[in-house]
């Protein structure tokens, strides 16, 4: 990851028609990968605009995952399922990435079998409800 400090004196020296054109090509990158209905580049724009907008572990309401553990794992119910916690949000694929551990539920007692780690994106734009 490029150091802060680094990305800071960058933004504090390049012009604004600089930055104008960088965020206009990073929207048209976005939109040439999946972006239904343009909602990762309506995100990004709307970021640009307005602060409460950006998403982070604090706006995720982890008790709707923990109340929706489908969200999580496909055929959840067929697993144990432990440990959920938000790993951080996405702002920019509009995803906010869990992790916890899981073990099937037919292996639950055998002694050569653990609790895996595992991670999972959820999106904040097909459900809503997973922000405060």
């Amino acid at each position: 990851m490029i150091s802060e400090k680094v990305i800071n004196a960058i933004l504090k020296s390049s012009s604004v028609e600089n930055k104008d054109l960088v965020i206009k090509m990073f929207l048209d990158y976005i939109s040439q990968g999946y972006n239904y209905n343009d909602d990762k580049c309506n995100h990004i724009l709307e970021m640009l605009v307005d602060k409460p907008t950006v998403k982070t572990e604090k706006d995720v309401n982890l008790s709707y995952i923990e109340n929706n553990l489908k969200l999580l794992l496909y055929n959840s119910e067929d697993y144990y399922i432990k440990n959920i916690e938000i790993e951080r949000v996405d702002n920019i694929d509009c995803v906010v990435v869990v992790k916890f551990k899981y073990l099937k539920k037919i292996d639950e007692d055998r002694a050569d079998i653990t609790y895996s780690d595992i991670r999972s994106n959820i999106s904040f734009i097909d459900y809503p409800q997973v922000l405060k």
